[in-house]
C-alpha cells in the first residue's frame, strides 16, 4: 500500500471562516487537498479539489460565494494532471470516497465516471436540499452528474471498510455537514494516518476548544472533534484539511507514505 498527498492549490479567506470567532480581518491561505490511497484491490482517491472552470472564472463557476476567496491555483494542480505525475489516469481508480459536497472538494469528480463515489446518503440530500446559510456551498455542476454513487448509510454502516480487510475505513465526522465522512488508512511501516478534511480543518481546533468557522451543526461537530482527538491520543497521525503550516510537514507526490 501507498499513501500520496496532493497538492491542489490554494485559497486565500478571512481566518474566521475557518476558526470561529477567531482571526476576523486576517487573511490566511489555506490548502485545497486530496488523497490517493495505491491498494492491493485497487485505487482510491479521497476527494478531488477544485474545478477547472476554477483556472479561468472561478466568479461564474461558484457564484456568490467565490467573493469570499483568492484562488492560489494552476493548471498543474487541476486533480488530472496531479495524478498523472504518478502515473494514475482517471481510468485506474476504482473508488472515489467524498468528504462531503462543498465545492473546493468536488471540482474534479466528474473526470471519474468508471470509479464507485462513496458518499454518506445523508449528505446528498442535503447537497439539494440544504438551508440558505450552506446552499451557496454545494455547486451543482461538480455532482449532479452520471456518475456511480454508492451511498454509506450513516451510523449503521459506520466504520465503513471499503476494501474488507480493515486497511482503509470511511468514519462518518458529521458537523461541517450533516453527511462529512473522513478516511482511516493504516500502513503496514508508517502507521495510520486519519485524513480528515473539514471535520478538522486545522490544528488549533485539534488542540484547543475551537469550533470551526463553517459548520451545519456545533453539537455534532465537537463530537467528531473528540472521536478524532482519542485517535490523535491512541497514536494515528491526523491529518488537517486545511491548515497550511502543517500541510509544510507532509510529504508530497510523488513522494508517499507506505
Amino acid at each position: 500500500m501507498k499513501l500520496y498527498f496532493f497538492d491542489g492549490g490554494a485559497l486565500t479567506c478571512d481566518k474566521s471562516s475557518i476558526t470561529l470567532n477567531r482571526g476576523a480581518g486576517t487573511l490566511i491561505d489555506i490548502p485545497i487537498t486530496f488523497f490517493l490511497v495505491q491498494h492491493p484491490q485497487g485505487n482510491l482517491l479521497y476527494d478531488t479539489g477544485l474545478a477547472r472552470e476554477c483556472l479561468e472564472d472561478p466568479d461564474k463557476h461558484w457564484g456568490i460565494v467565490a467573493k469570499s476567496y483568492q484562488f492560489k491555483f494552476s493548471k498543474e494542480q487541476y486533480i488530472t494532471e496531479r495524478l498523472a505525475t504518478v502515473g494514475i489516469k482517471p481510468d485506474d481508480i476504482k473508488y472515489v470516497v467524498m468528504s462531503h459536497l462543498h465545492m473546493d472538494h468536488t471540482g474534479g469528480l466528474r473526470e471519474f465516471p468508471k470509479a464507485k463515489i462513496l458518499v454518506q446518503r445523508r449528505e446528498m440530500e442535503w447537497a439539494y436540499t440544504a438551508d440558505w446559510y450552506q446552499k451557496a456551498a454545494y455547486v451543482r455542476a461538480d455532482f449532479d452528474q452520471k456518475l456511480k454513487y454508492e451511498y454509506i448509510e450513516g451510523l449503521e454502516q459506520n466504520p465503513y471498510d471499503v476494501f474488507g480487510d480493515g486497511s482503509v475505513t470511511v468514519w462518518r465526522t458529521p458537523g461541517h455537514t450533516p453527511g462529512h465522512q473522513s478516511v482511516l488508512v493504516k500502513l503496514p511501516e508508517s502507521g495510520s494516518f486519519m485524513l480528515t478534511q473539514d471535520a478538522i480543518y486545522t490544528s488549533e481546533i485539534l488542540n484547543k476548544k475551537v469550533l470551526p468557522g463553517v459548520c451545519w451543526n456545533n453539537e455534532e461537530a465537537v463530537k467528531s472533534i473528540k472521536m478524532i482527538q482519542h485517535m490523535r491520543d491512541n497514536g494515528v497521525n491526523i491529518v488537517c484539511g486545511h491548515d497550511i503550516d502543517e500541510w509544510k510537514q507532509w510529504k508530497k507526490a510523488p513522494e508517499y507514505y507506505a
